[in-house]
């Protein structure tokens, strides 16, 4: 039996160990997610964009990281 997941779902689950992931340790890069916690390039680009849009981490900046905005 084949388990459908949602990836808004997970999403949603990984928001927030991901935002303290990257205010921690100060590294956002999508790459670091997906190694993280596991997940596929979609699923981690998704939560890096919302962690943009909530003024977490800095614009897409091409091959660097992109800048995180919150110290711990």
């Amino acid at each position: 039996m084949r388990m459908e997941v949602n990836i808004n779902e997970v999403i949603e689950r990984l928001y927030e160990p991901a935002k303290e992931f990257v205010i921690e340790n100060q590294i956002a890069r999508v790459s670091s997610l997906q190694r993280k916690f596991r997940i596929g390039y979609m699923t981690a680009a998704k939560i890096m964009d919302r962690l943009e849009e909530n003024g977490i981490v800095g614009p897409y900046a091409g091959s660097q990281p992109r800048k995180v905005l919150v110290q711990k």
